[in-house]
């Protein structure tokens, strides 16, 4: 047997089947045409009226439809061939609003294919339960209910699905918003942090460059008095202390007084602090005391011509390197300025005065100190408005040919002119 043999059979089937609808079809439009309830109830529950409601509800060969359309005489004169009515039943895929309530005449369809109706072409099915209940459909309703409930339910929750997919598109989107608006904030705070830490590490590199040349700097000279100037200075009060010159040239009136013996009551009587003061004076006036304080002052005499002394050695080849030298030693001698001003190495050289030991006074009054800062300031003022700065800043070619250019402008400045010819005079 051929396919063509085997395939008639079903065939011939299907092309029965379809008969049996059309004239179905046929027949309940006539029904519904004349308005005969009793014979559309008939037809409703005949075994062909049963089989396409089941077709339909199971979605297999005709999807049925209605469609509200007004019958004309031309359309009543219907033409028959083979005993099958024509223009009866036509193709239609949605009920149309138009179809709800209304007293036009109705007419049932079948749409002859496999595939069901699209679900996205019923509309509710509130607009089902409102067909007119008078109509002569009013039998038919409860099978368009029962067929239609399943798909129009399916139609809901797609929409249901559709409304929700949409929503999760948009909430995608506002996050996909959110997320490219946090990495351009994050990226905008990266390079905000980044130039941060460029600046830091620049800052460092500076700053790690610089910590190597801190034995450049000069150390700080103490000068400690010993410990019975300590002592007198100690009991002093603030402004005491600010004319130790004068307190001392009181406390030594004193002690070399007349002995009267009012003199010697007045003395008996005056305050501990004076009574102190004198003791320790007269302990500072002996001659051990004395040698100690000299001693005193020949360490703090080498100590100061250490630094004035100091010249800034060959290997300092850059601008920097100077300015860090000449910044040192000038820290150095205004420190070493404040400290020869001090209560304490005033009253020790006074207290060699009293005691007719100038020798030490002159020597260590003639170190030179006043003339060396003079000497440090020619260079460092020269040196510290040199305009390396912008030569470390730079960042780009552009920069560091412009920093070039104020250097070379710098060093043709009058300023340095005027300060290298006052360097050549004093050599």
């Amino acid at each position: 047997m051929t396919q063509a043999e085997e395939a008639s059979p079903n065939q011939n089937k299907t092309k029965t089947n379809n008969t049996e609808h059309k004239r179905y079809l046929a027949e309940t439009g006539r029904i519904l045409l004349s308005s005969n309830e009793e014979e559309l109830s008939v037809c409703l529950e005949s075994d062909v009226s049963k089989k396409v409601i089941d077709s339909f509800v199971n979605g297999e060969e005709a999807t049925l439809v209605l469609q509200k359309r007004v019958i004309t005489e031309e359309i009543k004169s219907m033409e028959v061939d083979n005993g099958i009515t024509k223009c009866v039943y036509e193709l239609f895929s949605e009920i149309p609003e138009s179809s709800i309530d209304t007293r036009k005449e109705w007419l049932v369809y079948v749409k002859m294919e496999e595939a069901p109706l699209n679900e996205g072409s019923i509309p509710s099915q509130v607009m089902i339960s409102q067909l007119n209940s008078q109509s002569p459909l009013r039998s038919i309703l409860p099978y368009i209910r029962h067929s239609f409930a399943p798909t129009v339910s399916r139609v809901a929750q797609m929409e249901m699905e559709k409304q929700q997919y949409q929503q999760q598109q948009q909430q995608q989107q506002q996050q996909q918003q959110l997320q490219q608006q946090q990495q351009v904030k994050q990226q905008s705070t990266m390079a905000t942090k980044t130039n941060q830490v460029l600046e830091k590490l620049r800052e460092l590199e500076i700053k790690l460059v610089e910590s190597q040349d801190e034995s450049l700097l000069l150390n700080g000279v103490s000068l400690d008095p010993i410990r019975g100037i300590q002592e007198y200075v100690a009991i002093c009060s603030d402004e005491q202390r600010n004319r130790i010159e004068n307190d001392l040239n009181s406390t030594w009136d004193w002690i070399h007084s007349s002995s009267s013996s009012n003199n010697m009551e007045t003395q008996s009587k005056s305050k501990p602090q004076m009574q102190r003061k004198m003791e320790l004076l007269r302990q500072l006036s002996e001659e051990t005391s004395i040698k100690e304080i000299q001693t005193c002052l020949k360490q703090w005499k080498e100590q100061i011509q250490s630094v004035l002394r100091r010249s800034n050695p060959s290997t300092l080849s850059t601008v920097r390197k100077q300015l860090r030298f000449w910044e040192g030693k000038r820290t150095a001698i205004a420190e070493l300025e404040k400290q020869l001003q001090s209560p304490g190495v005033q009253a020790s050289l006074h207290v060699l005065k009293l005691n007719k030991s100038i020798f030490w006074i002159t020597t260590f009054q003639t170190l030179g100190v006043e003339d060396a800062l003079k000497e440090v300031d020619v260079h460092y003022n020269v040196l510290v408005a040199f305009p390396l700065q912008s030569v470390l800043n730079a960042i780009n070619v552009q920069d560091l040919t412009k920093a070039c250019s104020e250097i070379f402008k710098y060093l043709d400045s009058p300023k340095i002119r005027t300060t290298t010819q006052l360097k050549k005079l004093r050599n």
